[in-house]
């Protein structure tokens, strides 16, 4: 994974034998089963877990000195994929996080994996976002410190909820529209909720070999902001998961 042939200085030596706790959930449902990969988008999102665990019954998830690899001040996030959101599994449930630094995940640090730090993640790092590079890595595969204070401005990745300001409503909004793709089951990775997000919300992707999974939803919508915002505002459920919301279709998607 990118360690072979250097030395891992000492502070990133220790950081193999840290604790690292986490959730991940589709709406206000604890998704079973995902996988739980971490990347370090400064090396072209290489993976540096080789062993990836799996979410328990509750969402839960623990990586305990799984990774190796990545420098201090290489920029990190995590994945869950896959898993049953309580419907049924869901090929196309890919959802993230930013974590900040390889020197920044120590210890107790615990990383809330949902619809709001999915959509925070990829407005934050957009211009590093490659939905093909999945197919080989990551799907970030670059960032620095900008681009993770503006994912912290935006949400309490802790918690996974949105912070306070302008953009929480509009955040929260984006987050309920893709909940349905997440936690409806796909039918051998083809989710008719995220085809038909990406669908409504550009043309740009409508190519074969782009996975059609929540990531790419949102970076659909992300990269189009004001192409159809009213369609892709409608998939919301009636009873939203996230609050404070619109209560109405925005006029684009784009955020401070």
């Amino acid at each position: 994974m990118g360690c072979a042939g250097r030395t891992i200085p000492a502070d990133v030596a220790l950081m193999l034998a840290a604790h690292v706790t986490g959730k991940v959930h589709g709406g206000e449902q604890p998704v079973i089963g995902a996988t739980i990969q971490l990347f370090d988008a400064s090396q072209n999102g290489a993976p540096l877990i080789s062993s990836p665990p799996v979410s328990d019954a509750n969402g839960d998830f623990t990586i305990t000195g799984l990774w190796s690899g990545c420098q201090p001040n290489d920029q990190l996030y995590l994945v869950a994929q896959g898993g049953d959101p309580g419907s049924g599994v869901n090929d196309d449930l890919i959802l993230m996080s930013a974590v900040g630094t390889c020197a920044d995940l120590t210890s107790g640090s615990s990383v809330s994996i949902n619809e709001v730090t999915t959509v925070a993640t990829i407005v934050a790092f957009k211009n590093f976002f490659d939905p093909m590079s999945s197919t080989t890595g990551g799907y970030i595969f670059g960032g620095d410190t900008p681009e993770y204070n503006h994912f912290l401005a935006m949400v309490n990745p802790g918690a996974g909820v949105a912070q306070p300001g302008p953009d929480q409503p509009t955040l929260d909004a984006l987050a309920n529209s893709i909940t349905p793709c997440v936690n409806l089951a796909s039918n051998n990775g083809d989710n008719w909720q995220c085809d038909g997000l990406i669908n409504d919300s550009s043309t740009q992707w409508r190519f074969s070999g782009v996975p059609l999974d929540s990531a790419v939803a949102v970076y659909s919508v992300i990269g189009s902001p004001t192409h159809a915002p009213t369609n892709v505002f409608n998939y919301a459920p009636s009873n939203p998961p996230f609050v404070p919301t619109l209560v109405s279709a925005p006029s684009s998607w784009i955020f401070q």
